[in-house]
């Protein structure tokens, strides 16, 4: 899944579609919210997320609506590839989260806080 996920209103649904049919591996590559903006409101979207008041803030910041309506993007939601990462974690054997800006390290900081987009790969080796 390439850049999809932040079109859909739920994503959880898709991604569990996703692990469902899947039999060995599963890649996620989307943005990452986390790692947009300056390092405040990063750590900001971070501890909001993590406190469980980033989908109010949403709502605020959308006025109500839950998307937002671009030039380039069309109709998209706040998603983050990290948004699946429990989902992921549950059905493979090995999960891997890759920064997915061609290399360009930004700052020390993990992929989490760094990277615009990330590559989430989940792997089943069992069978």
């Amino acid at each position: 899944m390439f850049a999809i996920l932040h079109h859909v209103q739920q994503p959880d649904v898709v991604v569990k579609e996703m692990l469902r049919v899947a039999k060995k591996a599963v890649l996620i590559s989307d943005s990452n919210r986390f790692g947009q903006g300056g390092l405040l409101a990063r750590l900001a979207k971070l501890a909001m997320y993590k406190t469980k008041t980033w989908s109010a803030f949403d709502w605020l910041r959308t006025k109500g609506k839950g998307y937002r309506i671009t030039d380039g993007d069309g109709v998209s939601y706040s998603y983050s590839a990290y948004d699946s990462f429990d989902l992921l974690a549950s059905w493979v054997d090995r999960l891997m989260v890759l920064p997915a800006d061609g290399g360009k390290v930004r700052s020390w900081f993990h992929p989490l806080l760094n990277s615009q987009g990330v590559l989430a790969c989940a792997i089943k080796e069992s069978s």
